[in-house]
């Protein structure tokens, strides 16, 4: 990978044959409608590629991308209930163009151009895959205080109950009942799934960063490979362009506190700068339930601060390169008074895209990502016959890793009969260690066991995909991927000595097809069948531990987990104001990695299953200011081979809700502002000791109201009842422990923002 940044450079070098000299910079300003009403039509996405800018029209339909070099642009604009409008655009130097556009009445659900499915931007309502997509304008609207609880607005994600924000780091998601932690997340196309236990610290990723949400549900294995077998969430954040800026306070219960600031300047006339910083702590609780809960329990607490940078090159409208840094920190406390997790987190990252969304792009993503995490571990005890009255420090965990990569990709439309075709590489390598002390309740001295698990792997990938239409109403899609890794550099050292274990390579084959059939122009159908991979992870393959006495052995010969699934759906939207999506599944799982029963414990590839679900969606718009969405996902995910997991045939997998739904209302008009109701419900689900959880439901609001000159008010509730949902249950009879979710939260804040 050293080797890869000189190989990068030249790359640059080559494509940017436009030389960086002394030319005026441009921007493109317009005006938004709608053509059946004729009002202007606020937060739609007005975007460009290469460069990449993006604004979002103001309460009057207005908008401007800024600082753009001269050349020929195709603009995109996209809204919720609207066709998506394309158009050419030719920028001269120092012109400021005008392109005022009018939407035709569209898809409310799918609305705009995605990346997730192909890899490259697509027109969303042309794929042959279950997508849900989270527009700009629904992320501003949200209520949701953190990226994590932004994601339960889509009830095909299954997400622990605990907020991160309050929670642990070792935060894991899944889609398809493929249970948590075999999901891929990525951030402008770069994995946020850390590489020791695959772990997502959403924090490294806040929502004020996000622009908006794609979540390709099932398995995307054939074009993102390793994780992605139950799907695939891809999180893009805010351009920030030179005259651009974005400040926002807010503050809420139990001293939450959050800010965030980003602006964008010009240092040449090719090269910018944007900064954004990220800072939030407060808003923690007791999160164990009275009974139960003793003095040692305090509210939990974290305080977590991003900084990134970015340099962007852009001397013409055909090539763009950039390269960024960020920096991220988080310190929390969970339970007790000693426990307590540090994490630092420093990467950078290189872009490079070539051509423009017509007729294709060429892409190269590297990056590199290093990453400290320390651990202290209480055990809680009795004091003076009061439960939970004191704690001695028991374990001490230190875990440094580092990941880079290279990611290649080069996508075309129109190319030969094919409507698209696209292929790319991939290389990805990582590595990281475990120091795991133990102190059997001694608070200091000499640990009384000491493990140090350590690990290297590597992937090397590439795919093949496209797109044809064999009849008028027919598209099908084919592509496939194929992916080699090595798992190296593996051993662990205890008190008996070194053990190391061999050098292991393994291979994937992953294929999909698809087809897509418009029936008619209100109504299209698709059906897809395909097969996907998830590789054991470096810590379970040759981590050692003990955990309550138990000792947790390495895994080296670990294989990997395999899924062969298909799925139908249709899309039906009778009216313009009224949308029905649906979707049936049925994957089937095998090899997947179980922790064995009795003494010693091993992972082994011993549990089969079978997940038979359903997701329905219906959008309704009786008034354009008024739109209301409800969904529900039905998962019933069940064990038909336990093996030595202890788990028997027809279980239910654990952690796996049976149903989730989601409705809201949005109100949306320039004289009231913007306001959402959301209510949840998950269905009953289980721990991973297959501790019956009970089901809940949630209302949660916000507001946000234009006061002129950039500055925007908002308000968000979350948990208006006060529900008390159960988030964990540990323990039985007396000692029998319940971790709860998190109380009402309001908070208040003030944005100034021009972008």
């Amino acid at each position: 990978m050293r080797r890869t940044f000189p190989v990068v450079v030249t790359l640059v070098t080559a494509f940017a044959t436009t030389p960086l000299r002394a030319q005026e910079r441009a921007a493109i300003q317009g005006t938004i409608t709608a053509a059946d009403t004729r009002e202007t039509v606020p937060v739609a996405r007005v975007s460009v590629v290469n460069p990449p800018r993006s604004a979002l029209t103001d309460d009057v339909g207005t908008f401007v991308l800024r600082d753009l070099p001269p050349g020929v642009y195709v603009v995109t604009v996209t809204a919720v209930g609207r066709v998506p409008h394309r158009r050419a655009v030719i920028l001269e130097a120092g012109q400021t163009a005008t392109l005022d556009a009018t939407l035709e009445p569209g898809s409310l659900l799918l609305s705009g151009v995605v990346v997730s499915a192909t890899r490259s931007p697509m027109d969303a309502r042309n794929v042959a895959a279950n997508l849900s997509v989270l527009s700009s304008d629904q992320i501003r609207a949200s209520p949701a205080r953190e990226t994590q609880d932004l994601l339960r607005e889509i009830s095909g994600v299954e997400l622990p109950r605990m907020s991160s924000d309050v929670g642990s780091t070792t935060q894991l998601l899944a889609m398809r009942g493929a249970d948590e932690g075999r999901a891929l997340v990525l951030m402008d196309g770069v994995p946020l799934n850390d590489v020791w236990g695959e772990w997502i610290d959403w924090s490294r990723a806040p929502k004020s960063f996000i622009d908006r949400v794609e979540v390709l549900e099932g398995g995307g294995s054939h074009l993102y490979g390793n994780g992605a077998m139950g799907g695939v969430v891809s999180l893009f954040t805010r351009t920030i362009a030179p005259g651009d800026y974005r400040i926002a306070v807010d503050g809420g219960m139990r001293d939450a506190k959050h800010v965030f600031g980003g602006f964008g300047t010009a240092l040449t006339n090719a090269l910018s700068l944007s900064l954004m910083g990220d800072y939030g702590d407060g808003g923690g609780y007791r999160l164990l339930a009275t009974p139960g809960a003793g003095p040692v329990d305090l509210p939990s607490n974290a305080a977590r601060g991003n900084g990134v940078a970015r340099f962007e090159y852009a001397p013409s409208s055909d090539v763009s390169a950039y390269v960024g840094a960020q920096y991220f920190h988080d310190d929390r406390r969970v339970e007790g008074r000693l426990g307590r997790t540090t994490r630092t987190d420093a990467s950078g990252t290189f872009g490079l895209t070539v051509g423009s969304a017509d007729p294709g792009l060429f892409t190269v993503r590297a990056w590199y990502r290093t990453m400290q995490e320390d651990q202290r571990l209480s055990t809680i005890v009795a004091a003076n016959e009061v439960n939970r009255a004191a704690e001695n420090v028991t374990t001490r965990y230190h875990i440094p890793t580092d990941d880079r990569g290279i990611s290649v990709n080069w996508g075309r439309s129109d190319l030969w009969r094919f409507t698209h075709v696209g292929a790319g590489i991939d290389y990805r390598a990582m590595a990281g260690s475990l120091d795991e002390r133990n102190f059997l309740n001694i608070p200091q001295g000499t640990p009384t066991t000491h493990f140090n698990s350590a690990g290297r792997q590597t992937f090397r990938a590439a795919y093949l995909s496209g797109m044809f239409a064999p009849a008028e109403r027919w598209s099908v899609e084919v592509s496939a991927r194929t992916d080699r890794w090595s798992n190296s550099d593996g051993v662990t050292t205890d008190d008996t000595g070194i053990s190391p274990y061999p050098i292991e390579g393994r291979n994937a084959f992953s294929p999909r097809v698809g087809a897509r059939f418009v029936v008619d122009s209100s109504l299209s159908l698709h059906v897809a069948a395909y097969q996907a991979f998830h590789a054991p992870n470096l810590s379970q393959l040759y981590r050692k531990s003990i955990q309550n006495s138990i000792v947790l052995l390495p895994s080296p010969e670990l294989q990997p987990e395999f899924v062969m699934a298909w799925e139908t759906g249709a899309d039906w939207q009778p009216l313009t104001w009224v949308q029905m999506k649906g979707t049936i599944y049925l994957a089937n799982y095998r090899d997947l990695a179980a922790t064995s029963n009795g003494g010693d414990r091993q992972r082994t590839n011993t549990l089969f299953a079978r997940s038979l679900g359903a997701q329905y969606s219906v959008v309704v718009r009786p008034v354009q200011a008024l739109e209301l969405n409800g969904s529900i996902n039905l998962d019933d995910a069940r064990v038909t081979q336990g093996g030595s997991s202890g788990l028997r045939r027809d279980t239910r997998l654990p952690r796996v809700p049976l149903q989730r739904v989601i409705m809201s209302a949005t109100y949306r008009s320039a004289g009231v502002g913007t306001l959402m109701l959301r209510g949840r419900y998950e269905g009953k689900s289980t721990t991973t000791g297959n501790r019956l959880l009970k089901d809940y439901r949630l209302y949660d609001m916000s507001y946000e109201r234009s006061i002129g000159a950039g500055l925007t008010l908002f308000l968000a509730l979350e948990n208006i009842y006060d529900v008390a949902y159960q988030v964990n249950l540990a323990g039985t009879g007396n000692t029998a422990l319940t971790t709860l979710g998190t109380p009402r939260s309001i908070r208040l804040g003030l944005e100034a923002a021009r972008f």
